[in-house]
This record gives C-alpha cells, structure tokens and sequence, in this order.
C-alpha cells in the first residue's frame, strides 16, 4: 500500500498507521452517519440542501452508511489478521517446546 502525501513524498504505512487510520475512520464514519440520520428526522427523507438539488438526505445516508460499512470492513480484516498472527507465533513457541 503506497500513500503520497503533501509534497509529493510516498508513506509507506506501518501496521500502526494503519490502525490508526482505520479507528479515524470508524470515529468520522459513526459521526456522519449519526448526522446524516438527525438531517432525515429534521428536514425529512427526500429533502437537499438547495445548493445540491441532486442529493437528497436519503442518498447522502447511504453514502456514509456505505463508507461505515468499508471501515468495519477494513477493521473487521485487520483484527483477523492480528488474530492470526498470533495463532502462528503460539504455534511457533509450542512446536520450539515440543521438538
């Protein structure tokens, strides 16, 4: 995974960039979902902000419950990952001991 960052400069992220990254996402994801529901109970399902006419508050929560949705996505991945990483490394010091 390559990210460029201001300047031009590659960011070759490490495990804790990553998580980082994913519990920043998780963090704005719940946020804008919450917001996007209180917009619906306030101005209604098929209401827009007149300086978008083409959006309306159902088609915006739904865009952020999708993006919710690829963050536990991607978070969901990285703790199985933790997960089995650590299956492997048990093994490896209980195979050490056997032998």
């Amino acid at each position: 995974m390559r990210v460029i960052v201001a300047g031009g400069r590659d960011l070759i992220p490490n495990k804790n960039h990553v998580r980082w990254l994913i519990d920043t996402l998780l963090k704005l994801g719940t946020t804008e979902v919450i917001k996007a529901i209180c917009k619906i109970k306030r101005f209604g399902l098929l209401n827009h902000h007149p300086d978008f006419p083409d959006k309306n508050n159902l088609t915006d929560v739904l865009d952020e419950i999708s993006d919710l949705r690829y963050a536990l996505d991607r978070y969901e991945d990285d703790l199985l990952k933790d997960r089995l990483f650590e299956l492997r490394d048990e093994n490896e010091h209980n195979t050490k001991w056997i032998n």
